[in-house]
């Protein structure tokens, strides 16, 4: 992995405050109008191949945020998640609500770069249409995202996260967490 290129973050900082909201607000409405097309059909996907892992339960819909390098577009990765994911940049996180077939919007988060420039904003100078954003950048930065997480979790604070990778939801939904924090199957389990 290359290392983080200090000179070029500095760059796009100083670019975020010389070109103000206007700039962060037009570079958002740009990518949304990359990926728009493609999300809500995806989203689609993502909550019935959810409804097929973990049946009529309550889940998460998690979206990340990826650049496509060669087409030079971002795109959005959705998954669905029985539990609540840490939160991190460039992710959106919805819930599936099985009882009444709604998706509640948990959060977003930005890039760096947005984010950066965002939580170095004092409120007055956001924009209404930004606040909700602003919002979800300060609670991610005061660690307040990471608590609603535990709490829906059902973590106590300060216990360190169990977190366990896969390649695909179907893969995660064959194994579960051990009470030493290790991974194994369910067919283990039932041995």
């Amino acid at each position: 992995m290359k290392p983080l290129d200090i000179n070029l973050l500095n760059s796009t900082h100083q670019k975020l405050y010389d070109f103000g909201w206007q700039e962060v607000i037009d570079r958002r409405e740009r990518v949304m109008q990359e990926i728009s097309p493609s999300i809500e059909q995806a989203v689609a996907d993502c909550v019935n191949n959810g409804k097929k892992l973990f049946g009529n339960v309550d889940f998460y819909v998690v979206g990340s945020q990826l650049l496509d390098i060669y087409e030079q577009k971002t795109k959005i990765k959705w998954h669905p998640n029985l539990s609540c994911p840490t939160p991190t940049l460039e992710q959106h996180v919805l819930k599936y609500l099985s009882q009444s077939g709604n998706l509640q919007h948990m959060w977003t988060l930005p890039r760096f770069e947005t984010y950066d420039f965002y939580t170095n904003c004092h409120p007055s100078q956001v924009p209404p249409s930004e606040m909700e954003l602003y919002n979800f950048c300060w609670k991610f930065k005061t660690q307040e995202l990471d608590e609603i997480c535990r709490q829906l979790n059902n973590e106590t604070a300060g216990e360190p996260v169990k977190v366990a990778k896969f390649d695909t939801p179907l893969e995660a939904s064959n194994f579960t967490l051990t009470e030493d924090n290790k991974t194994e199957t369910i067919n283990e389990r039932e041995k």
